[in-house]
């Protein structure tokens, strides 16, 4: 064994503890809310930061939410986004 060979699976290692990382935030929800606030930056994300909420209504992971539920996460989202663009102006 060399160290290339150690050097490739430590780098090995680290690229897949990233990736475990990066599912877990992406796709594992503590509730329902937060799964549907995930599923409606995705889909704005996949569809350049614009919906129709019709069209948003009709998504996974989304579709399934009440009425409460989504206009919360509309809510959440639209305040999130107004004070990330506050903290980029300053």
């Amino acid at each position: 064994m060399s160290v290339e060979d150690v050097a490739w699976a430590r780098a090995l290692a680290m690229a897949s503890i990233d990736a475990v990382d990066s599912g877990i935030l992406q796709h594992m929800s503590g509730s329902q809310f937060e799964a549907v606030c995930k599923a409606i930056i995705t889909a704005l994300r996949d569809n350049g930061g614009e919906m129709f909420r019709a069209a948003l209504l009709r998504r996974r992971g989304v579709s399934k939410a009440d009425e409460r539920t989504f206009d919360g996460a509309v809510r959440a989202y639209r305040k999130a986004d107004t004070s990330k663009k506050q903290m980029a102006a300053r």
